[in-house]
């Protein structure tokens, strides 16, 4: 992974308007130091070739993230549910585990099925691309997934 270079700003605290609503203080700053996102140039997207990439030049994807890539996604995590006898991991996972590492979370679907197999964990999604639903913060905060 490529370090953040020197245009790289990172923003100090969450802005209640990006999820149109104030934050709940029952979350705190914990789940505000999950959700805080790089400065708005992290969605200054490149086009190349009519496909949509991430604004990160070293970051090593080399996949675009754009409506048709998404689609792609959620179709190869359906195929892996099946192929995996409908399970969503293969790890160990206590049934009242209190958090979930996602890293790499793309569209955010396994998160989101991760949260409503274990409603009581606290699902973290980390990804490049900002490329989630805009009301998948909201949704998750509601249910105990950071975004």
């Amino acid at each position: 992974m490529a370090a953040a270079g020197p245009n790289v700003e990172i923003e100090p605290e969450i802005e209640a308007s990006a999820y149109g609503e104030e934050p709940d203080s029952a979350y705190d700053s914990e789940v505000a130091s999950y959700t805080t996102s790089l400065a708005s140039n992290v969605t200054n997207y490149k086009e190349e070739h009519g496909r949509r990439y991430h604004a990160f030049d070293n970051a090593g994807y080399v996949y675009p993230n754009d409506e048709k890539e998404t689609d792609r996604l959620d179709i190869m995590h359906k195929l892996t549910e099946i192929s995996l006898g409908g399970k969503l991991n293969l790890a160990p996972i206590p049934p009242k585990a209190q958090r979930i590492l996602d890293i790499g979370t793309g569209t955010g679907i396994w998160a989101i099925e991760m949260g409503d197999k274990y409603p009581n964990a606290e699902i973290l999604g980390n990804d490049l691309s900002p490329i989630q639903p805009k009301w998948y913060a909201i949704v998750s905060r509601e249910k105990g997934i950071s975004a």
